[in-house]
């Protein structure tokens, strides 16, 4: 789990989380529809029942936005496909899912739903407001079913990452054979959608825009940044840790004092981290930085008493692919780890390698 999300629990044995963003957009919505939208609406309330209204209103949204992301994530598991969580954050959800098993086939069909489980659950809720003779249940479900039929709606607009951006990206996929091509054209039309938004934003600043404004600002950022990742795992996925690995490395018996290392010889080798070795056995691995930081305030002190314990690394294996390593190495924030076979190096993997892959790729330059 993100270090930034809280667990809350599981649904159809998916992890629910929430992102430390969620509890200030939750509090900014609450607000929002406290002083603005219920008074407005719904004049001549004292002021507890708009606040009453307002934290409902603000949950139940929310509530939504997870309906819609189990909804895809339910499908996915029809689909065989594995979800490892949902996580809840500012402006919305992600539900993870393991895409490398994807086909065009599966992506509509998980991507589609999406927007229809909003669209069904804005009709549910317009049912509610009408047929329930009830204040509270009449303007909260008003307001639900407003909202819900703005993210079915929205969802739709053929700008990936939006579901309607990934139903493109699938019927391209299709079409072209091409997952990195169908995402390129996809995640252009999503930015270009984001650059309509920021200006609407801009020209309505006084009525509302700055919505449209943040939105546009998360919709670019979010279609940029999935692109590259799109990429990172079509290429990365590919290659195996044994095809890229280093067996020449620098690296220092367990017992090595400190104060012995030559520090700027270091240079040369391009490690930001040294294994630490007992004959062929890893024990650890130390920073460079550590042993600069550490040099000329502990004398005589070996270099085992300063690095990373085995237990405490993830490691790599010969046969796992290189996106696995880049995740790993971004959890630990790493940038060189080892390749360990029964509890012995066998080499290196250094995330500078790994980007000249990329760059090697045609398509990961667009």
């Amino acid at each position: 789990m993100d270090k930034n999300s809280i667990h809350i629990g599981k649904l159809f044995g998916i992890e629910v989380n929430l992102h430390y963003t969620w509890f200030f957009i939750l509090a900014l919505l609450a607000w929002s529809l406290a002083v603005s939208y219920f008074p407005t609406e719904y004049p001549g309330l004292i002021n507890y029942n708009y606040w009453v209204l307002g934290v409902i209103a603000a949950i139940l949204l929310f509530g939504s936005v997870l309906f819609h992301e189990m909804s895809h994530s339910l499908v996915a598991k029809h689909f065989k496909i594995k979800v490892d969580s949902i996580t809840l954050f500012f402006f919305g959800g992600v539900a993870q899912l393991k895409e490398q098993e994807f086909t065009p086939k599966k992506e509509f069909w998980i991507s589609i739903v999406g927007p229809a489980s909003s669209l069904s659950l804005a009709g549910l809720c317009f049912l509610l407001a009408y047929f329930i003779p009830n204040f509270y249940v009449q303007a909260i479900f008003g307001y639900l079913a407003r909202l819900n039929l703005i993210l079915g709606l929205f969802n739709l607009i053929p700008g990936f990452p939006l579901d309607g951006g990934r139903v493109l990206r699938a019927a391209l996929w299709k079409k072209t054979k091409s997952l990195q091509r169908a995402t390129y054209v996809a995640s252009e039309a999503g930015k270009a959608f984001a650059i309509f938004m920021i200006v609407f934003g801009v020209f309505r600043f006084f009525a509302g825009g700055l919505w449209y404004i943040l939105l546009g600002l998360f919709l670019y950022t979010l279609s940029k940044a999935t692109y590259k990742q799109t990429i990172l795992k079509t290429v990365l996925e590919k290659v195996r840790v044994k095809e890229v690995l280093s067996k020449k490395f620098k690296s220092f018996p367990h017992d090595t004092i400190i104060t012995r290392i030559k520090v700027k010889s270091l240079l040369k080798f391009q490690q930001d981290y040294f294994p630490v070795l007992k004959g062929k056995k890893i024990l650890g691995i130390v920073s460079y930085v550590k042993i600069t930081k550490f040099q000329e305030v502990m004398k005589n002190v070996k270099v085992e008493k300063i690095m990373i314990p085995i237990k405490k690394i993830k490691v790599l294996r010969i046969n796992e692919d290189c996106y696995s390593a880049v995740k790993k190495m971004m959890i630990q924030k790493i940038g060189v780890l080892p390749v360990v076979e029964n509890g012995k190096i066998v080499g290196i993997l250094n995330g500078n390698s790994l980007v000249s892959l990329l760059e090697l790729d045609p398509g990961s330059k667009k």
